[in-house]
């Protein structure tokens, strides 16, 4: 009976760490250069329309403002070794599909958000404009 009152282990840190850090979209100095230098990959427009995640301005936001916004995040990565002063929050939505969100500050200033969607399945093109349209709703 005390067995359910029993305190859970915590998950093991080493697997929990490499997965997060696997994960990570910029993980190395080549990594930040190729995402900045890179602007055939992508394509950046100016905007007057503030841009948001989950319903946060992410202009001038920092690492107190997206912990207030979405509480604790599940893994932070403290990437010091290889990028000075990057930290990265991570945090995790599963539903229907898995999300991994990403934000990458550098000296607490926030600089890029990745957000990767996972499904068990093959997705026809009407799921995929039906997880875009519901994402935008949210955002």
């Amino acid at each position: 009976m005390l067995g359910f009152f029993k305190k859970r282990e915590p998950d093991s840190l080493t697997s929990k760490s490499s997965y997060y850090e696997r994960e990570c979209v910029v993980n190395t100095t080549t990594d930040l250069f190729l995402l900045l230098s890179d602007n055939k990959k992508y394509e950046f427009q100016p905007t007057e329309i503030p841009i948001t995640v989950s319903n946060i301005s992410l202009n001038g936001a920092d690492q107190k403002t997206i912990r207030k916004a979405l509480d604790i995040p599940k893994y932070t990565f403290n990437n010091q070794e290889n990028i000075e002063d990057h930290t990265v929050l991570f945090y995790k939505e599963e539903a229907d599909i898995y999300r991994l969100l990403q934000f990458h500050f550098i000296d607490d200033k926030l600089f890029f958000v990745a957000n990767k969607i996972y499904t068990g399945m093959s997705l026809s093109d009407n799921n995929k404009v039906e997880i875009v349209q519901q994402l935008q709703k949210n955002t």
